[in-house]
């Protein structure tokens, strides 16, 4: 099966429920590249706001997301560049919630097209 979303062919998929304290890992083919990546929560009581951010860390990314507690869906509006690997550009989108007990993710990885749409 292919699936297109713009100019962007899917990679792969993944839907993460998650218990409170605990990370995800996702691990996937693309082209030559064996991409790892640590999906993590993190509570600032300190400082409220909710975002995310991605890191290189030894042989695997890291993806945290920082006060993900919101009941509501939230999701990013346009890819975020996550790679390259033999010349080709890898964006990923994603959305979900928090409920009693779970985090609750939903994480696509695309190709992007030559001119990185």
């Amino acid at each position: 099966m292919k699936i297109t979303v713009g100019n962007r062919e899917l990679i792969t998929t993944a839907v993460l429920q998650v218990p409170d304290g605990e990370e995800a890992w996702v691990e996937f083919e693309a082209g030559t590249w064996n991409v790892r990546l640590n999906v993590r929560f993190v509570d600032d009581k300190e400082d409220p706001s909710q975002s995310f951010s991605l890191e290189g860390k030894d042989d695997h990314a890291v993806l945290t997301f920082k006060n993900w507690n919101n009941s509501l869906p939230g999701a990013i509006p346009k890819p975020f560049q996550f790679g390259e690997t033999d010349s080709r550009k890898i964006a990923f989108l994603f959305s979900g919630y928090a409920v009693a007990g779970f985090k609750r993710l939903d994480i696509s990885f695309f190709w992007e097209n030559e001119n990185g749409r």
